[in-house]
């Protein structure tokens, strides 16, 4: 499978998921969204803003049902920030510690 096609596979999950969360298939959106990631990891790497992109769109999901997944939001969030700060370490801006 070439690259342009696992970027289509991961914006076909996406569209995928939107639409399984407006039909009110939470598990099916969840499912899809995290299909995406995988292969966004496989594709580009963890720690790589492509892959925060496609966590970013999975937080806004968990947001929309964070009643449900509280602790989930919150991995996805350190996650997120992790991947800013390893780019932010690139640029030399040095962040200050979490409280």
């Amino acid at each position: 499978m070439s690259v342009t096609d696992k970027e289509a596979d991961i914006r076909s999950l996406l569209s995928a998921a939107r639409k399984a969360q407006k039909a009110g298939k939470t598990q099916e959106a969840e499912y899809s969204y995290q299909q995406a990631i995988e292969i966004a990891e496989r594709m580009f790497g963890k720690n790589t803003a492509s892959v925060g992109l496609v966590l970013l769109d999975l937080i806004q999901f968990y947001q929309l049902h964070s009643y449900r997944h509280p602790a989930k939001l919150q991995v996805l969030h350190e996650r997120i920030r992790d991947i800013l700060a390893s780019y932010a370490h690139r640029d030399q801006l040095v962040l200050p510690p979490e409280s």
